[in-house]
Protein backbone atom coordinates (compact mmCIF):
# COMPACT_ATOMS: atom_id res chain seq x y z
CA UNK A 1 0.00 0.00 0.00
CA UNK A 2 1.12 3.47 -0.75
CA UNK A 3 -0.36 6.84 -0.15
CA UNK A 4 -0.55 9.22 -3.17
CA UNK A 5 -2.25 12.72 -3.31
CA UNK A 6 -5.17 14.23 -5.81
CA UNK A 7 -5.78 17.81 -6.43
CA UNK A 8 -9.24 18.49 -6.49
CA UNK A 9 -11.09 22.19 -6.66
CA UNK A 10 -7.10 23.09 -4.91
CA UNK A 11 -7.76 20.90 -2.40
CA UNK A 12 -5.74 17.67 -1.55
CA UNK A 13 -6.96 14.47 -1.50
CA UNK A 14 -5.03 11.51 0.38
CA UNK A 15 -6.09 7.94 -1.18
CA UNK A 16 -4.72 4.16 -0.19
CA UNK A 17 -3.18 2.88 -3.73
CA UNK A 18 -2.76 -0.93 -3.54
CA UNK A 19 -0.15 -2.17 -6.35
CA UNK A 20 0.10 -5.88 -6.32
CA UNK A 21 3.35 -7.46 -7.47
CA UNK A 22 3.89 -8.94 -10.73
CA UNK A 23 0.95 -6.89 -12.26
CA UNK A 24 1.19 -4.47 -15.23
CA UNK A 25 -0.39 -1.95 -14.11
CA UNK A 26 -0.82 0.16 -17.42
CA UNK A 27 -3.23 -3.03 -18.77
CA UNK A 28 -5.07 -4.07 -15.58
CA UNK A 29 -7.93 -3.66 -13.69
CA UNK A 30 -8.19 -1.26 -11.54
CA UNK A 31 -11.07 -0.97 -8.68
CA UNK A 32 -11.88 2.87 -7.64
CA UNK A 33 -13.73 2.74 -3.70
CA UNK A 34 -15.63 5.45 -2.82
CA UNK A 35 -16.96 5.56 0.59
CA UNK A 36 -20.20 6.48 2.16
CA UNK A 37 -21.77 9.46 4.36
CA UNK A 38 -19.67 8.86 7.83
CA UNK A 39 -16.31 10.20 8.97
CA UNK A 40 -14.87 6.78 8.83
CA UNK A 41 -12.88 7.01 4.92
CA UNK A 42 -10.58 4.97 3.00
CA UNK A 43 -9.47 3.34 5.74
CA UNK A 44 -12.88 0.92 6.27
CA UNK A 45 -11.69 -0.68 2.85
CA UNK A 46 -8.02 -1.85 3.97
CA UNK A 47 -9.14 -5.22 4.13
CA UNK A 48 -10.99 -5.20 0.68
CA UNK A 49 -8.15 -3.57 -0.72
CA UNK A 50 -5.50 -6.33 0.60
CA UNK A 51 -7.92 -9.30 -0.98
CA UNK A 52 -7.91 -7.45 -4.07
CA UNK A 53 -4.37 -7.22 -4.12
CA UNK A 54 -3.66 -10.88 -3.71
CA UNK A 55 -6.10 -11.55 -6.36
CA UNK A 56 -3.92 -9.35 -8.66
CA UNK A 57 -5.89 -6.46 -8.76
CA UNK A 58 -4.85 -2.62 -8.12
CA UNK A 59 -7.45 -0.76 -5.78
CA UNK A 60 -7.75 3.06 -4.94
CA UNK A 61 -9.48 4.43 -1.80
CA UNK A 62 -10.00 7.82 -1.48
CA UNK A 63 -11.50 10.16 1.50
CA UNK A 64 -13.63 12.91 0.25
CA UNK A 65 -12.65 16.68 0.96
CA UNK A 66 -12.76 16.81 4.96
CA UNK A 67 -12.84 13.25 5.72
CA UNK A 68 -9.62 11.59 7.08
CA UNK A 69 -6.58 12.82 5.69
CA UNK A 70 -8.22 14.78 2.98
CA UNK A 71 -8.65 18.74 3.20
CA UNK A 72 -11.42 20.75 3.28
CA UNK A 73 -14.21 21.25 5.70
CA UNK A 74 -17.15 18.29 5.89
CA UNK A 75 -19.84 20.47 6.54
CA UNK A 76 -19.01 22.74 3.49
CA UNK A 77 -18.86 20.15 1.38
CA UNK A 78 -21.78 18.47 -0.69
CA UNK A 79 -22.64 15.49 -2.49
CA UNK A 80 -21.34 17.75 -5.95
CA UNK A 81 -18.70 18.63 -4.24
CA UNK A 82 -18.07 14.74 -4.02
CA UNK A 83 -18.73 13.79 -7.05
CA UNK A 84 -16.02 16.72 -8.42
CA UNK A 85 -13.56 14.21 -5.90
CA UNK A 86 -14.21 11.61 -7.82
CA UNK A 87 -14.03 12.62 -10.81
CA UNK A 88 -10.46 13.77 -10.17
CA UNK A 89 -9.75 10.50 -8.56
CA UNK A 90 -11.00 8.63 -11.57
CA UNK A 91 -8.76 10.62 -13.46
CA UNK A 92 -5.68 10.43 -11.54
CA UNK A 93 -6.68 6.56 -11.14
CA UNK A 94 -6.55 6.20 -14.93
CA UNK A 95 -2.47 5.85 -14.89
CA UNK A 96 -2.70 2.77 -13.16
CA UNK A 97 -5.23 1.02 -14.98
CA UNK A 98 -6.80 0.78 -18.36
CA UNK A 99 -10.23 -0.81 -17.23
CA UNK A 100 -11.48 1.08 -13.80
CA UNK A 101 -14.50 -0.56 -11.92
CA UNK A 102 -16.27 1.71 -9.42
CA UNK A 103 -17.44 0.44 -5.89
CA UNK A 104 -19.59 2.92 -4.31
CA UNK A 105 -20.89 2.58 -0.71
CA UNK A 106 -24.25 4.40 0.92
CA UNK A 107 -23.34 7.83 -0.27
CA UNK A 108 -21.29 7.09 -2.24
CA UNK A 109 -23.00 4.36 -3.88
CA UNK A 110 -24.86 7.71 -5.39
CA UNK A 111 -21.67 9.95 -6.11
CA UNK A 112 -20.61 6.53 -7.76
CA UNK A 113 -23.59 6.62 -10.16
CA UNK A 114 -22.98 10.04 -11.10
CA UNK A 115 -19.73 9.70 -12.13
CA UNK A 116 -21.09 6.97 -14.70
CA UNK A 117 -23.10 9.98 -16.34
CA UNK A 118 -21.60 11.04 -19.75
CA UNK A 119 -18.08 9.28 -18.89
CA UNK A 120 -17.45 5.51 -20.65
CA UNK A 121 -14.71 4.85 -19.23
CA UNK A 122 -16.28 2.92 -16.10
CA UNK A 123 -17.32 -0.36 -17.68
CA UNK A 124 -18.54 -1.78 -14.34
CA UNK A 125 -20.25 -0.94 -11.83
CA UNK A 126 -20.60 -2.61 -7.92
CA UNK A 127 -23.07 -0.55 -5.50
CA UNK A 128 -23.18 -1.76 -1.65
CA UNK A 129 -26.40 -0.56 0.62
CA UNK A 130 -26.85 2.01 -2.02
CA UNK A 131 -28.46 5.52 -0.99
CA UNK A 132 -30.14 8.18 -2.97
CA UNK A 133 -30.79 11.22 -2.86
CA UNK A 134 -32.99 14.18 -4.71
CA UNK A 135 -31.65 16.82 -6.57
CA UNK A 136 -32.03 19.50 -4.14
CA UNK A 137 -30.00 17.67 -1.50
CA UNK A 138 -27.22 17.49 -3.90
CA UNK A 139 -26.57 20.87 -3.47
CA UNK A 140 -26.84 21.34 0.14
CA UNK A 141 -23.97 21.24 2.67
CA UNK A 142 -23.18 18.17 4.92
CA UNK A 143 -25.09 20.13 7.70
CA UNK A 144 -28.43 20.87 8.92
CA UNK A 145 -30.07 21.82 6.00
CA UNK A 146 -29.08 18.57 4.35
CA UNK A 147 -30.40 16.73 7.35
CA UNK A 148 -33.97 18.48 6.95
CA UNK A 149 -33.99 17.62 3.34
CA UNK A 150 -33.13 14.00 3.94
CA UNK A 151 -36.48 14.09 6.61
CA UNK A 152 -38.59 15.34 3.91
CA UNK A 153 -40.92 12.74 2.69
CA UNK A 154 -40.46 11.38 -0.71
CA UNK A 155 -37.31 13.85 -1.40
CA UNK A 156 -35.42 11.01 -2.91
CA UNK A 157 -37.97 10.37 -5.94
CA UNK A 158 -36.20 12.55 -8.23
CA UNK A 159 -33.06 11.35 -7.92
CA UNK A 160 -30.85 11.80 -10.86
CA UNK A 161 -29.38 8.15 -10.24
CA UNK A 162 -32.03 6.36 -11.45
CA UNK A 163 -32.50 7.65 -14.96
CA UNK A 164 -28.53 7.14 -15.38
CA UNK A 165 -28.58 3.40 -14.50
CA UNK A 166 -31.08 2.89 -16.58
CA UNK A 167 -29.52 4.07 -19.78
CA UNK A 168 -26.02 2.74 -18.32
CA UNK A 169 -24.58 0.09 -20.40
CA UNK A 170 -21.95 -1.31 -18.75
CA UNK A 171 -22.10 -4.48 -16.11
CA UNK A 172 -23.54 -3.35 -12.52
CA UNK A 173 -24.38 -5.69 -9.57
CA UNK A 174 -26.43 -4.03 -6.35
CA UNK A 175 -26.11 -5.72 -2.92
CA UNK A 176 -28.41 -4.74 -0.25
CA UNK A 177 -28.71 -6.38 3.63
CA UNK A 178 -32.26 -7.68 3.71
CA UNK A 179 -32.45 -6.02 7.59
CA UNK A 180 -31.23 -2.79 6.43
CA UNK A 181 -32.84 -0.48 8.19
CA UNK A 182 -30.98 2.61 7.27
CA UNK A 183 -31.93 2.59 3.66
CA UNK A 184 -35.80 3.07 2.97
CA UNK A 185 -37.47 -0.02 1.28
CA UNK A 186 -38.40 2.19 -1.50
CA UNK A 187 -35.21 3.40 -2.62
CA UNK A 188 -34.15 -0.48 -2.84
CA UNK A 189 -37.10 -0.93 -4.93
CA UNK A 190 -36.21 1.78 -6.91
CA UNK A 191 -32.92 0.57 -7.48
CA UNK A 192 -33.92 -3.08 -8.35
CA UNK A 193 -36.53 -1.86 -10.66
CA UNK A 194 -33.65 0.66 -12.89
CA UNK A 195 -31.43 -2.18 -13.26
CA UNK A 196 -34.14 -4.27 -14.07
CA UNK A 197 -33.23 -7.48 -16.78
CA UNK A 198 -29.57 -5.71 -16.82
CA UNK A 199 -27.81 -6.51 -13.48
CA UNK A 200 -27.26 -8.21 -10.95
CA UNK A 201 -29.74 -7.69 -7.70
CA UNK A 202 -28.78 -9.07 -4.40
CA UNK A 203 -30.58 -9.14 -1.14
CA UNK A 204 -28.51 -11.11 1.82
CA UNK A 205 -30.43 -12.71 4.21
CA UNK A 206 -30.52 -11.68 7.51
CA UNK A 207 -27.68 -8.53 7.21
CA UNK A 208 -27.94 -5.18 8.16
CA UNK A 209 -26.43 -1.72 6.51
CA UNK A 210 -22.69 -2.55 6.95
CA UNK A 211 -21.80 -5.34 4.33
CA UNK A 212 -18.22 -4.86 5.19
CA UNK A 213 -18.11 -4.89 8.85
CA UNK A 214 -15.70 -7.19 10.76
CA UNK A 215 -15.75 -6.45 14.34
CA UNK A 216 -17.90 -10.12 15.08
CA UNK A 217 -17.24 -13.19 13.27
CA UNK A 218 -20.33 -13.30 12.06
CA UNK A 219 -19.77 -9.69 10.37
CA UNK A 220 -16.22 -11.17 8.67
CA UNK A 221 -18.28 -14.25 7.53
CA UNK A 222 -20.88 -11.56 5.54
CA UNK A 223 -18.09 -9.37 5.10
CA UNK A 224 -16.09 -12.33 2.95
CA UNK A 225 -19.47 -13.47 0.75
CA UNK A 226 -19.56 -9.84 -0.53
CA UNK A 227 -15.71 -9.99 -1.05
CA UNK A 228 -16.30 -13.80 -3.06
CA UNK A 229 -18.84 -11.73 -4.97
CA UNK A 230 -17.05 -9.04 -5.90
CA UNK A 231 -14.27 -10.93 -7.34
CA UNK A 232 -16.54 -13.11 -9.16
CA UNK A 233 -18.72 -10.15 -10.56
CA UNK A 234 -15.04 -8.86 -11.66
CA UNK A 235 -14.22 -12.06 -13.37
CA UNK A 236 -16.82 -12.44 -15.04
CA UNK A 237 -16.49 -11.75 -19.08
CA UNK A 238 -18.38 -8.91 -20.35
CA UNK A 239 -20.99 -8.99 -22.29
Amino acid sequence: MQKISIQSNNLKLVGNLFLPSKVNTANGIGVLILHGGSVTGKDRFISLQNYLAQNKLVSLAVDFRGIGESEGTFKLSSLLDRLADAQATLKAFSSYANKVIVIGCSMGAHVAVKLLEGNNEVRETILLYPAAYGKKAERLPFDQSFTNELRTPNSWKDSPVFPVLRKYLGKIMIIYGQEDTIIPSEVKAAYQKAIENKGRFTMLPNVNHLLLAEKSPQERKIRDKVFSMILEFVDEPEN
